[in-house]
């Protein structure tokens, strides 16, 4: 399962927005509930360049350049330093491989 973001409507009939982590656990929602959908994908956007402006720091918490080191592959290692050095981000390379672009958000109802 890859990360992604979910719309969805509350109980009170608004849009809300989650982060889903590949896992499967909620790692973030909308504090407030929208009246319409296209607001609602507005702020899902807007966490997208939180997520770019902050350097990825939520996907490296756990993914970590040194757990990259693979005998096998030895090319993924070096190739995610020189993407760290230009400045690129995880999402710049796996967004619509490892998590979903918030412009093909799934929408859900609640569960």
């Amino acid at each position: 399962m890859s990360e992604r973001i979910e719309v969805y409507k509350d109980m009170a009939g608004e849009w809300r927005w989650r982060r889903i982590a590949g896992n499967g656990l909620n790692i973030a929602n909308s504090s407030e509930g929208y009246k319409n959908l296209t607001h609602c994908l507005e702020m899902a956007q807007h966490e997208w360049a939180r997520l770019k402006a902050n350097g990825a720091k939520e996907c490296r918490q756990c993914h970590k350049l040194e757990a990259m080191d693979n005998p096998d592959m030895p090319f993924v290692k070096d190739e995610h330093e020189a993407a760290l050095k230009s400045g690129q981000i995880c999402t710049d390379c796996h967004q619509g491989v490892a998590h979903t672009p918030p412009g093909k958000v799934d929408v859900a109802q609640h569960p």
